[in-house]
């Protein structure tokens, strides 16, 4: 019996066993499905998210798994893994149209309007009539005016999205187009219910609470923003965005002690989580001083010595060190703390912080050290990422920084450094229309904020695009409202158009904020519109009187200027005389007074002047610009190299006299050494537009291979969209090198129009309409270049002549361009 009965169990086992052998990946995936969604049915979410997990271990294309992890993952706040998963779906199956909708969904709540549209379109097509995909399509058609400034298009489709809310109440997208529009509209405190009811959607949307605080604040509602601000800070203790303005409502509140009370209850225990000492410190450091804000990091660090938080508040020390200018000793602190901690998050941050300095002391080496090791151990830390991106946008490889940027951005959306950074990248790669999306998002995520503000005024700028200039800059200054930066910015675009009405009352504006900085800027405003009514005598005298209080070298040269500018030279010599008297040592004014002199002819005086200041100080790189310029005008070339040169023994990093050194040296002809000192500009800022155009023009007119050629490529890209003429010749001419001629001349001809006079440029066209075989067009400009060359020894001319000899001779255009300029 006994036999029989291990017999029978070896028996049962082994069919078992067999079954579960016999059992596929496909069924066990399925298996561990159901045992997930019952487990959801139980609310016990976190074993369903390891039943999902074994899901995909067996099958990675099991599609109703995937969809319901994904979306817990959404429903928990996890939004990167959750999006991570939903295009996992949709690269599997990409036809499927709520996915799509959702991730067109978070990507506008994400501010990533490329990966919105592209989703965006698809849900479109798949689901035309879902009123959620409606709103999605109002959403992107909003952002695209958004970019455009078409306000009247803005109102429209806002207006639109209030229908579609009034039927159905929880369309998210729609509600965030007319919360978009009504907090950029005349009252931004209409948008307070719509948040609100956002809010009751989202309760945990950082996004929207920035908003209602800043809304609050505007409003000049001290009570209501203290509230918010308290809220905020308890959903949200290590945003630091939050910690910092809860800390500056305090300071503007006055209650400095109560502050402090508040913020240590918040904090706790001392050996507890370190987030709100971090507040606590920093505030401290701007209510009480920076030594007060030592002594409590000494004490923090004394009551968690040996532990992770002691290495936090250490290297909180050290970055007030390295502000305060004690570098090698703050670099030295943050190595120690570095060498005895354990790798995490925190020695993450702590490394990148040191990179950071590393890189600022020119220590390139190091820093990168420090990235990789960072990335590393975490291939998505967000601080690593951003500074091996800005070092690949600065050594031009800008799809390099793209797809660490993006990477980035799918951790922090809302990181304005990503976007800038992304903004940088993608006009390094020619692509303009991407730049003013990217800070477009910046500024909105931000909530207006001053830096990304200007920088997307200064795009907008640059496209010509004044009226969408004075509307970001209203709202900056709405959102900032005694930031005295962007009212003068504000104050320059509206004394461009005239709008007297406005400029007089940002002026009352600037003088209600009673600072010594907005008072000048009020005064200054006032002068320009004094100027701009044809009222000279109040405004010369509006400029005096600043002169007279500030007493600076630029303010008694505006004034100096502007009595150029009305035709009063006698006032201003004498305006000038009387401030010498009072200051006859001032360098500043001394080299106002050559310019002046200069300006009135009396050239001997000038010159003798300028000689007198760089006796004195042979750095004066004022002086020694001032005084080439005035002996190369007067055709005194060899001593104005002379002056130049010691200029540039004496301040051997000069931008400007590095600059000039460079056009000296390719006038000469000598372009290798022109390229030398451009390379090295550069490598100092290669951020610099015009060095990066005469870079790449030089290097485009000494390459020889297509490698040098790409070279010069990659350093023009971002001219792609340029309007100015020297620009247009230098891309486009670098476009027939690469064997586009067709595509240079939609640059190349404005150029030559611009540049009627320039042989080169007019060689360049002429070159390109030769590579077309475009004959009788390309003799026409190789003949005028020719011309316009003279007797000057300019390499292209010498090119064109053989050129026109061979269209004299009838023979054929090449069938390839020649990547020459000429000059080799």
């Amino acid at each position: 019996m006994t036999f029989r009965s291990g017999a029978l169990l070896a028996a049962t086992l082994s069919s078992v066993l067999l079954l579960a052998g016999c059992e596929s990946r496909e069924d066990r995936a399925e298996r561990f499905y159901q045992s997930a969604l019952t487990l959801l049915e139980e609310g016990d979410e976190e074993r369903a998210i390891v039943e999902l997990r074994n899901v995909f271990d067996n099958d990675g294309f099991h599609k109703e798994a995937r969809q319901t992890y994904a979306d817990l993952m959404l429903r928990r706040g996890d939004t990167a893994e959750a999006y991570r998963h939903y295009l996992r779906l949709i690269e599997q199956y990409p036809d499927t149209a709520e996915v799509r909708r959702t991730l067109a969904e978070v990507a506008i709540a994400q501010g990533n309007w490329e990966e919105a549209g592209r989703h965006g379109a698809e849900a479109i097509r798949l689901l035309p009539d879902d009123p959620q995909v409606r709103a999605v399509g109002l959403a992107l058609r909003y952002q695209d005016a958004v970019i455009a400034a078409d306000d009247a298009e803005r109102e429209e489709i806002a207006r639109e999205a209030r229908i579609m809310l009034a039927s159905q109440d929880d369309l998210s997208v729609a509600r965030r187009v007319v919360i978009h529009w009504l907090v950029h509209g005349p009252n931004p405190s209409d948008a307070l219910p719509e948040i609100d009811k956002a809010l009751a959607a989202e309760p945990d949307s950082l996004e929207f609470h920035m908003v209602k605080f800043e809304i609050l604040a505007r409003s000049g509602d001290a009570e209501g923003t203290g509230a918010q601000l308290q809220d905020m800070y308890a959903r949200f203790p290590d945003n630091e965005e939050v910690r910092t303005a809860l800390v500056r409502w305090y300071l503007v509140q006055g209650d400095k002690d109560g502050a402090e009370a508040l913020l240590r209850e918040m904090a706790g225990d001392p050996k507890g989580p370190t987030d709100g000492h971090v507040t606590l410190v920093q505030f401290i450091q701007q209510a009480r001083g920076e030594d007060t804000a030592r002594a409590e990091l000494d004490a923090l660090i004394a009551a968690n010595e040996g532990t992770a938080n002691a290495d936090l508040y250490r290297a909180l020390l050290a970055g007030m060190d390295f502000d305060a200018g004690r570098r090698d000793e703050a670099v030295a602190a943050l190595e120690a703390v570095l060498a005895q901690a354990q790798p995490s998050d925190q020695t993450r941050r702590i490394k990148a912080t040191l990179a950071r300095m590393l890189s600022s002391l020119g220590d390139d080496v190091g820093a990168r050290r420090y990235v990789e090791e960072i990335l590393a151990e975490d291939a998505t830390n967000v601080d690593a990422l951003k500074l091996r991106a800005a070092w690949a946008i600065a050594e031009d490889r800008a799809r390099e920084a793209i797809v660490d940027l993006r990477t980035a951005l799918s951790q922090d959306p809302r990181d304005v450094d990503v976007l800038t950074l992304m903004a940088e990248a993608h006009e390094r790669d020619g692509d303009i229309e991407l730049v003013g999306e990217r800070l477009a998002v910046a500024v909105e995520v931000s909530n207006g904020a001053v830096e990304p503000s200007l920088r997307y005024a200064d795009y907008l700028a640059r496209q010509g695009n004044a009226a969408a200039v004075e509307t970001v800059l209203s709202d900056a200054l709405a959102a900032n409202p005694t930031n005295v930066e962007v009212a003068i910015r504000l104050g320059q675009a509206w004394l461009e158009r005239n709008d007297t009405s406005r400029l007089r009352d940002l002026v009352g504006h600037l003088e209600e904020i009673g600072t010594p900085e907005a008072d000048e800027a009020a005064q200054r405003l006032q002068a320009g519109m004094l100027f701009a009514q044809d009222r000279t005598a109040d405004g010369l005298a509006m400029l005096r009187s600043l002169a007279d209080q500030g007493g600076s070298a630029d303010d008694v040269a505006r004034a100096v200027a502007a009595m150029l500018r009305t035709g009063s030279p006698g006032e201003a010599r004498a305006y000038l005389d009387a401030r010498l008297a009072q200051r006859p040592d001032d360098p500043e004014l001394r080299l106002l007074d050559a310019g002046l002199l200069a300006s009135m002819d009396e050239a001997e005086a000038a010159e003798a002047k300028l000689r007198e200041l760089l006796a004195e100080n042979p750095a004066f790189e004022a002086a020694a610009n001032q005084l080439y310029l005035l002996l190369a005008r007067a055709g005194r070339g060899l001593e104005a190299a002379e002056v130049l040169d010691a200029g540039l023994a004496a301040v051997p990093h000069s931008q400007q006299l590095r600059w000039i050194k460079a056009t000296e040296l390719e006038r000469t002809g000598d372009i290798d050494g022109a390229i030398a000192i451009y390379e090295s500009l550069y490598e100092d800022n290669s951020f610099n537009i015009v060095v990066a155009n005469n870079l790449a023009s030089l290097l485009s007119q000494r390459a020889k291979t297509p490698e040098e050629i790409e070279r010069a490529f990659s350093i023009a890209k971002r001219l792609k969209d340029t309007k100015e003429p020297a620009a247009q010749d230098t891309y486009g001419w670098i476009l027939t090198q690469r064997g586009q001629p067709a595509e240079a001349l939609a640059y190349l001809e404005p150029a030559a129009e611009a540049l009627a006079e320039d042989p080169v440029v007019q060689f360049h066209l002429g070159m390109t309409y030769h590579a077309l075989g475009r004959l009788d067009d390309a003799k026409a400009h190789l003949t005028r270049a020719v011309e316009l060359a003279g007797d000057r020894p300019i390499a292209q001319a010498e090119k064109a002549r053989a050129t026109l000899a061979e269209i004299e001779g009838g023979v054929a255009a090449p069938a390839e361009t020649d990547s020459s300029d000429g000059t080799n």
